[in-house]
């Protein structure tokens, strides 16, 4: 149905072909709100071509066999994964109104300065370009990661006898 092209200036194209686990809606990283540990594995967090904040990520969709759809939205996403509430948001949009039933649109989104791409033990934030068809709300995904130019983010453990919330609340010791 949709094939995704990526490029940068100093990245080749990098392609992704049709995919059934996000034509079910209920699946949908934007819709859903629980998190299945075959979801999490199945696209870990911080995959696909790495972008730096402020970098102009774009590309180009194709599409196929899309008769009765009324508009196509391309959109620049992040969400969460893992336990707990799942947290969305996109972050650029474009809308192809009225498309042919097969066709091919480019896309510019400039990658913003947070959230950055993470991956910890209890949650990961996953960015995506993400084609939705509407109504049929059929959609392909692009994983990526926006990460700053000093690398991925990591964290440390912290010691709890150092920890501000520890050391801070305690009131009249």
């Amino acid at each position: 149905m949709f094939e995704i092209e990526l490029a940068t200036e100093n990245k080749p194209l990098m392609r992704s072909g049709p995919s059934s686990d996000l034509a079910d809606v209920a699946n949908h990283p934007i819709t859903s709100r629980n998190d299945s540990k075959d979801d999490i594995e199945g696209r870990g967090a911080n995959a696909g071509a790495v972008f730096t904040p402020g970098e102009t990520i774009a590309g180009s969709v194709r599409w196929s066999e899309l008769p009765s759809a009324t508009s196509i939205e391309i959109r620049l996403i992040w969400y969460t994964i893992g336990k707990g509430d799942r947290d969305s948001q996109y972050v650029g949009v474009e809308t192809i109104a009225n498309p042919q039933p097969q066709g091919q649109a480019d896309f510019q989104f400039l990658a913003p300065h947070r959230p950055n791409s993470f991956s910890g033990k209890l949650i990961a934030i996953q960015w995506a370009v993400e084609v939705i068809a509407f109504p049929q709300r059929e959609a392909q995904q692009e994983l990526l990661t926006i990460n700053p130019a000093t690398g991925p983010v990591e964290t440390t453990p912290v010691d709890k006898s150092e920890a501000f919330w520890e050391t801070s609340l305690r009131i009249g010791h």
